[in-house]
């Protein structure tokens, strides 16, 4: 439930890096559909609204792994940043399957391109490029989902249950229970020292033994 609604404010972030852009910029309908450059080889090019869609992309998608890290999986312990390559290398797959869509939804005249003499652009909720981010991200939103829930964070319950069971080699041995070389070392150390005592205890016998015997030779 956590992820799925990091996943649904991450789409709100998206739209809004969209329309904050449009705003600084001042670019009309028109304007964002300029092309910038051809896409080699392709006869296609990359416009101004394809830039947008980029640029909001990184920026929810840091949003989103930020906060997945912290709040869904608990912390650096639960979610490294190593991961985050990962999790962009899956959005971004996810991405270029929505600049697809919005491609097809702002090109006049294309099959699925949004009707003009609805969003003519006349009030911000007639704006082809809004609604256009918004609905290539609902549809990309489901395939990203899946892939980092079975790719990205995939491991992280198995990962913390193995570190949290498996007592580091170093820390064994100081719960208080002797391991098996220090119960032998113990046993070597006890049987040396009873070995030590019986023969102090056997030498002072020896020696009373012999006393009388010398004492009656001298007194011969």
């Amino acid at each position: 439930m956590k992820f799925g609604l990091v996943g649904g404010s991450g789409v709100i972030v998206n739209l809004a890096v969209v329309v904050v852009l449009q705003k600084l910029t001042g670019m009309n309908d028109h304007q964002v559909r300029e092309a910038l450059f051809q896409l080699w080889p392709t006869s296609k090019s990359v416009r101004v609204y394809h830039l947008f869609a980029m640029a909001a992309f990184v920026v929810a998608n840091v949003w989103n792994f930020e906060i997945n890290r912290f709040w869904t999986f608990g912390g650096e312990n639960r979610a490294s940043r190593k991961r985050l390559l990962r999790f962009f290398a899956v959005g971004l797959v996810a991405q270029l399957f929505g600049l697809f869509i919005m491609t097809l939804l702002m090109t006049p005249g294309s099959l699925f391109g949004l009707p003009r003499d609805v969003f003519d652009g006349s009030t911000g909720l007639r704006r082809p490029l809004y609604w256009a981010q918004l609905i290539q991200v609902l549809c990309t939103t489901p395939i990203s989902f899946v892939l980092q829930k079975l790719w990205t964070f995939a491991s992280l319950g198995s990962d913390s249950d193995a570190s949290e069971s498996e007592p580091a080699p170093q820390d064994r041995g100081t719960t208080g229970q002797p391991t098996k070389d220090s119960a032998a070392l113990v046993s070597t150390h006890a049987d040396a020292a009873a070995a030590a005592g019986e023969g102090q205890l056997t030498a002072p016998a020896t020696s009373a033994s012999s006393s009388p015997a010398t004492t009656s030779s001298t007194a011969g």
